[in-house]
């Protein structure tokens, strides 16, 4: 071959080297940053925008916060949900396979003016002031077996400095009533009543201590339910069953449901809880006044949300809703909405009787739970209340207590009620 031809040719494949290199690093994301104030509580969604795109490819986003992976997925749009106020780093990988790019941004929260009057991060004690004569404070806890060192002292301690009437604990033991009722005495505190009841297996039961008498205990147990949107016939002959019993307080009867619903994130798992919540709603509508009974459903429901990356693994149909991006209760049909919409009794077309969730509904998105790979997949843990009692609320009162969280892998929430 010619040598100046052979010069010519090896020209123009270095131009057109040069030239697909440059294609390739041309390739960018860039983060699109909402308007407006960010504020604790609120939704705002972050959107990505490729520029140089090679043909015939189609980016995929993984989005962290604060370099947490939170999401991995095609839509180039994140919704971010702030439990605090303060600096955060939000960030975006675009991957076109063998092509990536990065950007990140840094955003200031402030505190919303709900969340000032919640205290929706606030671990100090100045509540409002409560006419605790007539108010009754309760409490749930999954305890975590009370396994960690100290925890009988700190349940003791937390019941004490948030002068607690009712604490309702998830993950104990029979022995374990011995152990909290020793702490309580050395803090001084009198909860004469209590009730233990164990799960189908014998392990993970509950456990109430109570200011006030425990009346007309019971099992809520089924060896079987219907998931309602599967139809699929789930076996509960070894698992926890809901424990309901009553107080009066200030001559007003008020009952409990306590609940520590199916964990994990299979299909299997949240078919169980969609049957175990649908059963449990069909139950208090039949046994119960919705309406104007005082009703309280509370405990580790084990909710989570669709889509989200744990441990490396997309779970399934969400718990809290039919649409798999929006963190709500939707539909209102017994065949689309998830195990928090039975819960709430939203699975007909009679609002009156709705029950609403206080900490999610008014700490919206506050995590329940020490995951920190997700604010959705933490939010496991509810005070559930029927709308006469929701009435009752003292909003300022409720608390999501992160500083307990030495002595459990789930937060303590506790609320008042003003009767």
């Amino acid at each position: 071959m010619n040598r100046k031809l052979l010069t010519i040719i090896i020209f123009i494949l270095t131009v057109i080297s040069s030239c697909s290199a440059n294609s390739s690093t041309d390739f960018s994301v860039s983060i699109s940053i909402p308007e407006g104030v960010l504020t604790s509580g609120s939704s705002s969604t972050f959107n990505a925008v490729c520029s140089n795109v090679p043909d015939g490819s189609s980016p995929v986003y993984t989005w962290c916060v604060d370099n947490v992976s939170m999401k991995r997925e095609s839509l180039g749009s994140y919704i971010y949900t702030p439990e605090e106020s303060g600096t955060f780093t939000i960030g975006v990988m675009a991957d076109c396979g063998n092509i990536t790019d990065w950007d990140e941004v840094i955003v200031e929260v402030e505190t919303s003016s709900w969340s000032q009057t919640v205290s929706e991060a606030d671990d100090s004690t100045d509540d409002e002031s409560e006419d605790t004569e007539n108010s009754l404070r309760i409490a749930c806890w999954n305890m975590e077996d009370f396994s960690i060192s100290g925890s009988y002292t700190a349940a003791a301690e937390f019941v004490s400095s948030e002068e607690v009437d009712v604490i309702v604990m998830e993950e104990t033991q029979s022995d374990d009533e011995a152990g909290l009722e020793s702490a309580l005495k050395i803090e001084g505190i009198t909860m004469p009543y209590t009730s233990y009841c164990a799960a189908n297996s014998g392990e993970d039961g509950f456990l109430i201590f109570s200011k006030y008498e425990i009346e007309n205990t019971g099992k809520v147990a089924y060896s079987s339910a219907v998931d309602p949107v599967s139809g699929d016939t789930m076996s509960f002959a070894y698992h926890r069953p809901v424990y309901c019993f009553e107080i009066v307080f200030n001559e007003h009867e008020v009952v409990f449901y306590v609940c520590h619903l199916d964990s994990g994130t299979a299909e299997t798992d949240q078919k169980r809880r969609r049957a175990q919540s649908s059963a449990l709603r069909q139950y208090i509508l039949s046994n119960d006044d919705t309406s104007s009974g005082y009703i309280v459903i509370l405990g580790d429901m084990n909710t989570m949300g669709d889509g989200i990356n744990r441990d490396g693994g997309l779970i399934g149909p969400s718990d809290f809703t039919d649409n798999e991006l929006d963190f709500d209760i939707k539909g209102s049909t017994v065949d689309t909405i998830g195990t928090l919409g039975h819960l709430l009794m939203k699975a007909d077309s009679d609002s009156i009787n709705d029950f609403i969730s206080i900490n999610y509904s008014l700490l919206p998105k506050k995590r329940t739970q020490q995951y920190k790979t997700s604010t959705y997949l933490s939010l496991l843990d509810h005070i559930i209340v029927s709308p006469s009692l929701y009435e009752k609320c003292i909003a300022s009162s409720l608390k999501i207590k992160t500083d307990w969280s030495s002595y459990s892998d789930h937060y303590p929430v506790v609320c008042s009620f003003e009767f």
